[in-house]
């Protein structure tokens, strides 16, 4: 399991790389949403030209939304086992919970909760990606791939 400041630092180096190999303002790396959409929208141009010549039902075919629903899952699971008890800007209600999740029926509740949405998520993936594959790329199915354009 990754240390919460591995992998920040991480993040942060990959950011600055990849403002550095697209010439961008360094200035972004303070407010990372421009290089961040950018970094995601160069993935997604990875995983198109990857995808070529194949189904998603080929081993080598990469399906972001399921990449993404993956990290999801995989960062709430490395958050939740390092909870930020000491963190000044939590209000003393978050305060409370945060010191409430060292009760194990508590921590059983919320990781069978956990499981459970998870499994939704995943269900629902599937689901789409089924109905995806059997209607074909309908303006409705493409509305929730991808996000509203700000």
């Amino acid at each position: 399991m990754d240390d919460s400041n591995d992998a920040l630092e991480r993040a942060v180096f990959i950011l600055q790389q990849h403002a550095n190999i697209t010439r961008e303002d360094p200035a972004h790396i303070l407010l990372p949403r421009t290089t961040m959409q950018r970094l995601v929208a160069d993935l997604l141009h990875y995983c198109h030209e990857a995808n070529q010549g194949k189904t998603p039902r080929d081993a080598g075919y990469i399906d972001f939304n399921m990449v993404v629903v993956e990290a999801r899952r995989s960062f709430r699971r490395e958050r939740e086992a390092t909870p930020e008890h000491d963190d000044p800007r939590l209000d003393p209600e978050l305060l409370e919970w945060h010191r409430a999740k060292d009760d194990p029926k508590f921590r059983e509740t919320l990781q069978s909760l956990s499981r459970r949405q998870d499994e939704e998520a995943i269900d629902l993936a599937l689901k789409h990606k089924y109905q995806s594959n059997r209607q074909g790329e309908t303006p409705e199915l493409l509305e929730c791939q991808e996000p509203p354009s700000p």
